[in-house]
């Protein structure tokens, strides 16, 4: 069977919103073929806009690697977002026509899809995705999001301006458990679906609007920013805490449409003034917008820490799975689990709305209640390397046109990975930085190894010139690439961590010998490497073997405001313009002069 799912790059359908007033961001696609992930793509990536929505690129992209037509599809899953889910199976193939009609045609897709289009709940397609990929039996699945779909009325869109006002899932937690083959997701927890509420994901959001970035998916940047603050400032602020049902609560009031105002009523309310000429946006060198961050971190990690103690103690498991926006936050999940190592921690490689398209495609396969019933037994999600592959001919050819065009390059092709790795770990020890572009690309929004941008961790320097050549602030730390079995030696409390997921705190071995991936506040995000060959463990299986801790820095593979590199010719163009010291690309390694 193959079943294909679908992100929407729309809140509402083309007929009740022709403008596309509300649309949305974080678009892709993903293909199950008799239970396996045949491919999976993020839209960004092959549109080249950043937090691209929709699908009209990923998709054909998708079907393409796989071999598919439309007409070889058996079902499609598609997910909507910040509003009512969509009803109508004549709305959603209008939003497949409007994507991929000028792929496909109209008729053609009509034809091919009518009665086959599926309409997946938000937060159930993230549960599917994050209990599918752990590969348990049972577990506890947390989804926490800003918004999933709104709850009060289902066949009725909002188009005006207060769209966000109602009643939204927010933060759901499920007993997910195997049963003959089928998914069984039962909510056990709901909280902040009322009206007047937002859950941590939302309180997020507001501060980092209130520290100068525009957008959610900069959440990142207040992340960072928090290990510079001192939350014992603004010790009377309350945020965020437990209520009397040990469900996590957030104090602010929903103002999505004005955040500023939103945190300043917090403050006032608080007895703090908002300093004059605050300088936006945050860096380490605005205290009071520092302390800001560090506050909300410290709340939304306690509440988050609170509610899964909660519900892990009252139903007696020890396996938990989180997805939702708020899965992104590395540092907030890594002390949770410092503060219950008694427990197993999974995340899948894509948490945010970009695991829609695999998880939308879970959820018809596998879900109790599904109208679709996948027979082929379920295998977890042991990669995120589940792009399109680029053979080698189409790189071969990339590489020889680049090459005969700047007198710069010297290449070195046919390359074995151990001789790749050699030549790289070469040049890292010269202090060079280098970029890779191998196999088929993450799944998701970490680089880990098949995109990514790496660095030797030991110089303290190294930390410095990577931001320079991605053009990013200072304060924002960087990953570490490392291999598992040296993760005991390196962190507190190590979990493992093959999609970047955790951030830990260093040991002082670790912080010696590779400061330039321990953060401020001496934490560390990490891969732990294992398993699946690649130039990234042969690189580490020979850092390890000539005297060093086999760590390395690892980052995304792109500059500021763009997204990761896709193909041969994307990873070619970034290393000319970004001034990269070296790039494997394939079998090929290239240099300057």
């Amino acid at each position: 069977m193959r079943i294909l799912g679908l992100n929407s790059g729309r809140a509402a359908p083309p007929r009740h919103d022709p403008a596309g007033k509300r649309r949305l961001a974080d678009g892709s696609a993903a293909l199950l073929v008799d239970g396996d992930v045949a491919c999976a793509a993020l839209e960004e990536r092959h549109c080249r806009i950043k937090y691209a929505g929709g699908f009209a690129h990923a998709a054909p992209a998708v079907l393409a690697d796989a071999g598919c037509t439309i007409e070889d599809v058996d079902a499609v899953g598609l997910s909507t977002c910040c509003d009512s889910p969509w009803g109508c199976a004549s709305d959603r193939l209008d939003l497949m026509v409007e994507e991929l009609g000028p792929a496909y045609g109209a008729d053609r897709i009509w034809n091919a899809w009518s009665g086959r289009v599926h309409c997946v709940d938000h937060h159930d397609s993230h549960a599917a995705l994050a209990f599918y990929g752990c590969g348990w039996g049972r577990a506890l699945v947390g989804v926490i999001d800003g918004f999933g779909n709104r709850r009060d009325g289902s066949g009725r869109f909002h188009l005006h301006e207060d769209w966000w006002r109602g009643s939204f899932d927010r933060q759901t937690f499920y007993l997910a458990e195997w049963v003959e083959g089928r998914m069984r997701l039962e909510r056990v927890s709901e909280s902040a679906t009322s009206p007047d509420a937002i859950g941590l994901a939302e309180l997020y959001r507001g501060v980092t609007h209130f520290c100068g970035w525009p957008s959610y998916q900069f959440a990142g940047k207040t992340m960072a920013l928090s290990a510079f603050g001192d939350r014992r400032r603004l010790e009377r602020l309350v945020l965020a805490d437990i209520d009397e049902r040990g469900k996590a609560r957030v104090r602010l009031r929903n103002r999505h449409d004005d955040p500023l105002r939103q945190v300043s009523e917090a403050l006032a309310a608080a007895g703090y003034e908002i300093p004059d000429g605050l300088h936006r946006p945050a860096s380490p060198a605005e205290p009071f917008l520092a302390d800001i961050a560090a506050l909300a971190q410290h709340q939304v990690e306690a509440s988050l820490a609170a509610e899964v103690s909660e519900l892990t103690d009252r139903y007696r498991i020890q396996r938990v799975a989180l997805a939702g926006g708020l899965a992104m936050n590395c540092v907030g999940l890594g002390r949770l689990a410092a503060a219950r190592p008694d427990l197993e921690f999974y995340v899948p490689p894509a948490p945010g709305d970009t695991g829609q398209g695999l998880g939308n495609a879970i959820w018809l396969g596998y879900a109790q209640g599904s109208p679709v019933a996948e027979t082929s037994r379920p295998r977890g999600l042991p990669t995120a390397s589940l792009g399109p592959a680029y053979g080698r001919d189409r790189t071969g050819r990339a590489v020889e046109l680049f090459a005969a065009t700047r007198s710069w390059a010297d290449v070195r092709s046919g390359l074995s990975d151990s001789a790749l790795a050699q030549a790289a770990l070469s040049s890292l020890s010269e202090g060079r930085i280098i970029g890779v572009r191998s196999g088929r690309a993450e799944y998701g929004p970490r680089a880990l190894g098949q995109c990514s941008i790496l660095a030797d961790p030991r110089d303290p320097d190294a930390h410095g010139r990577v931001n320079r050549i991605k053009k990013r602030e200072d304060f924002r730390p960087f990953a570490a690439s490392i291999l598992q079995e040296h993760c005991a030696a390196c962190f507190d409390v190590p979990v493992f961590s093959p999609f970047m997921s955790f951030a830990a705190s260093a040991t002082p071995y670790f912080a010696r010998a590779a400061p330039a991936v321990v953060h401020v506040d001496g934490t560390t995000r990490y891969q732990s490497v294992t398993g699946e060959p690649s130039p990234l463990q042969h690189l580490l299986e020979q850092t390890g073997r000539a005297g060093a801790p086999p760590v390395i820095l690892n980052t995304s593979f792109n500059m500021a405001g763009e997204p990761m590199v896709e193909t041969p010719e994307n990873a070619l163009n970034v290393f000319e313009r970004s001034g990269l010291d070296g790039l494997i690309l394939g079998e090929h390694w290239i240099v300057r002069r």
